[in-house]
């Protein structure tokens, strides 16, 4: 008798932990579904904002005197940094979609930058422009560093404009301003036209 009732209870047991076996892969699956629809949406929302953004940088660059709020065309881009930055921590960094996007991004800063320059050469400003390359893997801490002390910089001054390049992003554009100012290291960041290669600290920047 007593040997029926361990049995009914080992079976009990078993049968209990099956089932949260079950109902966890049955859990997981639904997170991940979830997730992937989210990051489809993401997706489908990145290529609509690069487009539009794309769109303004046109329309601006006919007539860069004419009023606009080049501040709203700034936030827009950090937007969609924000964006990719979710989709690369959630799928990986050298996923294809996300690489794809990051490199279209590259040329939407390079064009923010010149449309910038070219409002401040011809109609005034005061902008400073930062070009911050960096490592996107865990073997340089100093880039996730040097990335936070600049986040604080763009926070703190409202004329400063960042832009930020993967060193090893394989793209034309990149690797033509890497050329052009000699950048051979990340952490690096040029100020203006100013080259400072290695980590530097918040106090320097400003």
């Amino acid at each position: 008798m007593k040997k029926n009732i361990d049995k009914m209870k080992l079976l009990a047991v078993f049968s209990l932990t099956t089932l949260i076996f079950v109902l966890g892969i049955l859990l997981g699956n639904f997170l991940s579904n979830q997730k992937l629809e989210n990051i489809d949406e993401i997706q489908q929302e990145l290529r609509t904002d690069t487009m539009a953004l794309e769109t303004e940088y046109l329309l601006l660059s006919q007539e860069p005197c004419h009023e606009t709020k080049t501040n709203v065309l700034t936030d827009e881009l950090y937007q969609i940094n924000s964006k990719i930055d979710y989709m690369e921590n959630t799928l990986g960094e050298k996923i294809k979609e996300v690489l794809k996007l990051k490199d279209f991004y590259s040329l939407l800063e390079m064009r923010h930058w010149l449309l910038l320059k070219k409002i401040q050469g011809e109609c005034g400003g005061n902008y400073t422009f930062i070009h911050y390359f960096y490592y996107n893997n865990d073997d340089c801490p100093e880039c996730k560093d040097q990335g936070f002390i600049l986040l604080y910089i763009r926070k703190k001054f409202d004329n400063v404009r960042i832009y930020s390049y993967d060193i090893n992003n394989d793209n034309f554009a990149v690797n033509a301003l890497k050329k052009i100012y000699g950048i051979k290291k990340a952490p690096s960041v040029i100020i203006d036209d100013k080259v400072i290669e290695g980590f530097i600290t918040k106090d320097q920047v400003e």
